[in-house]
């Protein structure tokens, strides 16, 4: 069975994301691309076998593998047997180049899926049917099941290692876990470190891969967050609330306060009661 589909775009082209090309093919093609595809691709494998070449390095995607390649990366893949089951999903918009450095597809990478495929071969169905159904505004609609599509492909690329480039995604866990737990008390990066398993070079790189920022930073906003429900729910003096969320110093926690969100407790207090 194949099947693809190749939308008509006009002012799709300036939502933050939109599907410029879909398909399955259980035999797939031998595609060879000296100078890449002019779009960023999302491909996964159910059933078969196939190889990618790509950096001058070559994988076998079995069932159940996936892979990402960037705009314009030279590449190759094809079938090495009878089967191989590839969905795809080609996407562009204004905002895609953010949004795929924001879950940190910014190179080639072959990833194991771990987890049960049924949700994203639900959204990759849904994108599909409603592109074909309705030629109006099926691509408004299948801008925002894209962007589930890419959550999904993000959560379950990180249920297993990547098998270029990354890590597991039990020890972001278990970090956050141990933030969350002693979110009330002063928390160092060694602590997180030693709770995590790994060295603190190695969390940092973690954090910033997936989050953006460094475990400290993480730690801060986690704090920032609490401290607005507090400010918001109870008569707690800034005092008590700094105090109560292991800053222990009033004058550093207004000063931390006023870097993230521009004002400082007492004005979020009452602005946020105008």
């Amino acid at each position: 069975m194949w099947y693809f589909y190749y939308p008509v775009i006009g002012a799709e082209k300036d939502l933050p994301i939109c599907v410029e090309g879909i398909g399955l093919n259980d035999i797939q093609y031998h595609a060879v691309r000296e100078n890449g595809y002019y779009r960023p691709q999302f491909l996964y494998s159910t059933e078969g076998e196939g190889e990618l070449i790509v950096n001058n390095k070559k994988y076998t995607i079995k069932p159940n593998q996936a892979f990402f390649l960037p705009a314009n990366i030279p590449h190759e893949y094809y079938t090495t047997g009878e089967v191989w089951d590839t969905h795809w999903i080609v996407l562009g918009g204004k905002g895609i180049d953010d949004i795929l450095n924001m879950f940190g597809f910014d190179s080639p990478a072959v990833y194991t899926f771990s987890s049960d495929l049924t949700r994203i071969n639900h959204l990759f169905k849904k994108i599909y049917t409603i592109l074909k159904s309705d030629r109006l505004y099926g691509n408004y609609y299948a801008g925002g099941f894209a962007y589930d599509y890419l959550v999904e492909f993000y959560r379950l690329a990180n249920n297993k290692s990547v098998v270029e480039g990354s890590e597991k995604n039990q020890t972001l866990i278990t970090a956050v876990n141990y933030i969350v737990s002693h979110v009330k008390e002063e928390i160092t990066l060694e602590q997180l470190s030693q709770a995590a398993g790994v060295t603190k070079q190695h969390l940092c790189k973690l954090f910033k891969r997936n989050f953006q920022m460094t475990p400290i930073e993480y730690v801060t906003k986690l704090k920032l967050q609490h401290s607005k429900d507090l400010l918001l729910t109870t008569d707690l003096t800034v005092k008590v609330i700094s105090e109560t969320l292991g800053f222990f110093d009033c004058g550093y926690f207004c000063r931390v306060f006023k870097r993230y969100e521009h004002m400082t407790p007492l004005e979020y207090k009452k602005t946020s009661y105008k």
